[in-house]
C-alpha cells in the first residue's frame, strides 16, 4: 500500500517564493513535499538534511528557471537524484532539461488567464505524471482514496477529489469511498468537490449499497447542514 509520495523540489534561492506556492498546491493534493528553506531546521547540518531527503524522496522536481543553472547546489542535487533512479519530473519554467536529465521531456509550468503562474494546475499535471508512471500507478489509487478521506479542510478536498477521476473502482472500493466521505464533512460539504463526486456516484450507482447511496446524496445536497444517521438517532431519543 502506498501511504505517501515524497517529493523533493530542487530550486534556486531566487525562486523560493514560487516554489513555496508550488509546495502548497502539491500538499493540497496529499503529497509530502520537501523544500530546503521551509523544511530544514536551522540547527541541523543542512547538507546532511539535503542528502537524506534526496535519498528518501520518491519524486525529484527540478524547478528549471534561469536562476537554476546559476545555483551552486541544484546540479549536484540533480545528479544525486538521477543516480538514485528517482522519478524525475522537470518543471520547465525558463530553460529545458539539460545534462543528466536532458533525455526527459520537461513539464511546462501552467499560466492562468492573467499570465501568472497557476500552481494548482501545474500540481495536477505533476500528479497525473506520477499516477501514470509504472513505479507508482498500482499504489496511487489507494493513495488518492486515503488522501481524499483524510482531507482536513475544503481546500484539500476540492483538490484531492480530482485524483479520483483517474481510476476505476471495484464494488468494495467505491462503497468504502462513500462511507469514508460520509464521515468527513470537509469532503461532502466542499463546494467544488460536489460535482465530481456526483459524477462518480452516478457512474457507480448500480454497485453502491442503496442505503449508502441515499445518505451520500443527501449529504452532498445539504452540506454542513447534513446530520449523519447516528446523530439523528441520538436526537430522537427522549431525555431521561
Amino acid at each position: 500500500m502506498l501511504k505517501s509520495v515524497r517529493i523533493f523540489v530542487s530550486y534556486s534561492n531566487e525562486d523560493r517564493k514560487n516554489v513555496g506556492s508550488l509546495k502548497k498546491s502539491l500538499e493540497n493534493l496529499g503529497f509530502e513535499v520537501f523544500i530546503a528553506h521551509d523544511d530544514i531546521n536551522p540547527r541541523s547540518e543542512w547538507q546532511e538534511e539535503i542528502i537524506k531527503n534526496l535519498q528518501r524522496c520518491d519524486v525529484f522536481i527540478p524547478y528549471l528557471s534561469n536562476d537554476f543553472k546559476n545555483s551552486k547546489w541544484t546540479d549536484q542535487e540533480t545528479g544525486i537524484a538521477f543516480a538514485g533512479d528517482k522519478l524525475i519530473i522537470s518543471l520547465q519554467v525558463d530553460v529545458p532539461p539539460y545534462g543528466f536529465i536532458g533525455k526527459y521531456q520537461g513539464l511546462k509550468i501552467c499560466l492562468n488567464n492573467y499570465g501568472r503562474f497557476d500552481f494548482d494546475e501545474t500540481a495536477e499535471k505533476i500528479a497525473n505524471t506520477i499516477i501514470t508512471d509504472e513505479k507508482f500507478k498500482e499504489g496511487m489509487k489507494e493513495f488518492a482514496i486515503n488522501s481524499l478521506l483524510n482531507s482536513g479542510d475544503f481546500s484539500e478536498a476540492n483538490a484531492r477529489v480530482k485524483l479520483l477521476k483517474y481510476f476505476e473502482y471495484t464494488k468494495e472500493e467505491i462503497n468504502r469511498i462513500c462511507e469514508g466521505i460520509l464521515k468527513n464533512n470537509q469532503v461532502y460539504a466542499a463546494y467544488k468537490a460536489k460535482n465530481i463526486l456526483r459524477e462518480i456516484l452516478e457512474k457507480y450507482q448500480k454497485i453502491i449499497k442503496p442505503e449508502i447511496y441515499s445518505e451520500i446524496t443527501e449529504a452532498l445536497s445539504q452540506g454542513l447542514a447534513y446530520l449523519p444517521p447516528h446523530i439523528r438517532e441520538m436526537l430522537k431519543r427522549p431525555e431521561s
